[in-house]
């Protein structure tokens, strides 16, 4: 936030869409890449099933998210859409 201006940043106004309401109601975090505008999430709830149901038809579906991002997946955010810049004033 810049306290000078009293303006929140991109990154803040990116995080703070209602669109993403859904998800952290499921513990779903995100971040921004700045550099690119892309949402990132890091996999957390999907190692969360694993590690509650492993042997469940979820698991394998979760299991299978994260094997198709790469071995990075789990520990790395990885790129899952591109934020939508703000409509002009």
């Amino acid at each position: 936030m810049d306290e000078e201006n009293g303006n929140a940043s991109l990154r803040d106004y990116y995080l703070n869409d209602s669109g993403l309401d859904r998800y952290s109601k499921l513990y779903v975090t995100f971040d921004l890449k700045g550099s690119t505008s892309e949402y990132s999430y890091d996999g957390k709830a999907y190692r969360e099933i694993l590690r509650r149901y492993p042997d469940s038809e979820e698991a394998r579906i979760a299991r299978a998210r994260i094997d198709r991002n790469g071995a990075a997946a789990a520990a790395a955010p990885t790129v899952t859409t591109r934020a939508r810049r703000p409509a002009a004033e």
